[in-house]
């Protein structure tokens, strides 16, 4: 079995919330895990907000940083090839997936097909877990109290992401009033 972790569930290795144990337990038990190539760009990423907002020191946020190309060495990378890319834009008619998204789940997809082995996706999204399991794949789901079993969700089905979410005071001008997007 190889478990896929999208970019959401693989920066759990480096900051701590909820799930990060889980991953880190995968990691210490020499799992065959995968990622895709966007990882590489959307984990620095993450870690660069994260310090911009106060949340994680800016020099923890850059060794974190410097740590993912030597991480990702260990993990099977999948490329971001024109299959993988075709497999992604049939996925966002599928479900209301954002790009990136689209092509961590396509990624995942191709590699179950290309390796016939089971793969379990492993990410912190309900929307992307939903699809991940629609598409058949294994899923788990990081960060939530209770795991439900997503294989039950209609694709389209509302989701937690989709509810208004309440606005929180905050020092941070109007300007971002949109709030920060944990990936």
């Amino acid at each position: 079995m190889i478990h896929f972790l999208d970019s959401s569930a693989l920066v759990k290795r480096y900051v701590e919330e909820a799930g990060s144990e889980d991953v880190r337990r995968l990691v210490r038990r020499k799992a065959r895990l995968a990622t895709s190539v966007l990882a590489g760009v959307e984990i620095p990423s993450a870690l660069a907000r994260r310090a911009r907002e106060g949340d994680l020191p800016l020099d923890a946020a850059r060794e974190h940083s410097r740590r993912v190309a030597s991480d990702l060495s260990e993990t099977h990378v999948v490329a971001a090839r024109a299959q993988v890319l075709d497999v992604a834009a049939d996925l966002v008619w599928r479900h209301p997936l954002r790009a990136y998204d689209a092509v961590q789940l396509a990624s995942a997809v191709w590699l179950a097909r290309e390796s016939r082995t089971a793969v379990t996706f492993v990410c912190a999204d309900h929307r992307l877990a939903t699809a991940a399991a629609a598409e058949g794949l294994r899923v788990m789901q990081l960060g939530r109290a209770l795991r439900r079993d997503v294989r039950e969700a209609h694709p389209f089905s509302p989701s937690p992401s989709r509810r208004p979410r309440p606005r929180l005071a905050s020092s941070r001008s109007s300007s971002t009033s949109s709030g920060p997007r944990t990936r």
